[in-house]
């Protein structure tokens, strides 16, 4: 089941954010290495709203954060006059990786996307986070451009987009 997070859920988010941030240390990302995204940006994503929970028999296995506000940081590299949704902290608990739950919580963003007649989703990643280099692309993103994130350590990511049909077949 996919849910708005609740401030309860805060810690066992962060707990999948930590978990996240060991995979891909493990692997030699340099996506979440620092402080960033924080306890209290994920506090923030809930107060807003944009949180979203997976949980299996209760436990909290996978977040994403849906955003239909504009993204101030894609503001010189995109068309902000159109409307857009972007997904950003996409990450699965240890133990639940490779199940399809990722695509599953992509999925969901887009079908939040449609009911609100909304054509184009955004996700940026790190240029070598290759597993969400690989999901993405299997779901249908196609790569736009490097851009520079300035409030990151780590300040390149590549800005993926896809475009969502609005008619039904």
């Amino acid at each position: 089941m996919i849910r708005k997070a609740k401030l309860k859920d805060l810690d066992e988010i962060f707990n999948v954010r930590l978990d996240a941030k060991e995979r891909m240390k493990n692997i030699n990302i340099d996506q979440w290495q620092d402080e960033e995204p924080t306890k209290e940006r994920f506090l923030n994503d809930i107060i807003l709203k944009r949180a979203y929970v997976m949980t299996i028999e209760k436990e909290i296995v996978g977040i994403i954060t849906i955003q239909f506000e504009p993204e101030s940081s894609y503001f010189k590299y995109i068309n902000n006059e159109e409307k857009y949704l972007t997904c950003h902290r996409i990450a699965i608990k240890n133990g639940f990786t490779q199940k399809g739950y990722a695509i599953k919580l992509l999925k969901f963003a887009e079908d939040l996307a449609l009911k609100r007649k909304i054509k184009k989703i955004y996700i940026d990643t790190h240029p070598n986070n290759l597993p969400m280099k690989n999901l993405i692309k299997k779901m249908g993103y196609k790569y736009l451009k490097l851009i520079n994130l300035s409030y990151l350590r780590s300040k390149k990511r590549e800005l993926h987009v896809k475009f969502l049909s609005l008619t039904i077949v």
